[in-house]
């Protein structure tokens, strides 16, 4: 069960990637070239950062959710506790990667005085 809610997740993220990123479904008019200039590329790797910033933390939250369910459905099972614990340990793994990333991105940028906010 766990591999194909895993599965569906990896799918849905796929499938939707290309409306994440933004993308129109038509060509742009001949009057509008879409990325003008440096801080509207800057602009749109900020946008797709912090979606991707989102979709992390909750797939962590969704991690730590199950990790629960299987802590308290173990019935001390000595297997399936040392999976729950190690998915939590994975979650918080990747909430501390997540906040890392982010504060090193802003800690180059104000390195540079370059401002990283959309």
């Amino acid at each position: 069960m766990f591999k194909k809610a895993v599965t569906f997740i990896g799918t849905s993220a796929v499938l939707a990637t290309p409306y994440l990123a933004g993308a129109q479904p038509t060509l742009p008019d001949a009057n509008q070239s879409g990325i003008q200039d440096y801080n509207s590329v800057r602009t749109k790797f900020n946008v797709v950062g912090n979606w991707l910033f989102g979709i992390l933390l909750l797939l962590a939250v969704i991690f730590i959710i199950v990790a629960a369910f299987l802590y308290l459905t173990s019935g001390g099972n000595e297997e399936k506790t040392k999976k729950a614990r190690d998915y939590i340990i994975y979650a918080v793994i990747a909430i501390a990667v997540a906040i890392v990333a982010k504060g090193v991105i802003a800690l180059v940028g104000s390195f540079f005085g370059v401002s990283t906010t959309a």
